[in-house]
């Protein structure tokens, strides 16, 4: 019996509707208490694939997460760089992770409209078709 299952690390994602472990880091402490620790290691655990079709309510972030739709999607956030401007938020700033992290319907300045959505998932179904 493994000292520590798979299980033991899953948690629910209600995105996918379904228990999953997350890509991660893990640090495990060994211990005789949480003020005891005598040994430690750190382990790699390789997430499950949480990849479903993005849509409308998908984020920047989740779409820039497909080798295909990522580049699609770009050109839409270049929309929104243009009619920004300077107040575009800088790469990697917290206003920047917050628009990648928006709807994409919601997405500020530039309308997104069901056929952008619908020109976007083409792209995606044709590159994971070809």
């Amino acid at each position: 019996m493994p000292l520590l299952a798979q299980a033991d690390l899953t948690h629910f994602d209600t995105a996918a509707d379904a228990w999953l472990v997350e890509g991660l880091d893990y640090r495990l402490d060994i211990g005789a208490s949480s003020r005891d620790i005598r040994m430690n290691a750190t382990i790699t655990v390789k997430g499950d694939s949480t990849l479903s079709e993005p849509d409308a309510n998908s984020s920047p972030a989740e779409w820039l997460a497909r080798p295909v739709g990522g580049p699609a999607v770009g050109a839409l956030l270049d929309r929104i760089r243009k009619s920004m401007g300077d107040d575009y938020p800088q790469e990697g700033s917290h206003r920047q992770q917050m628009v990648t992290g928006m709807r994409l319907a919601q997405l500020p300045f530039v309308p997104v409209t069901r056929d952008d959505v619908d020109r976007l998932l083409a792209i995606v179904r044709a590159g994971a078709s070809g």
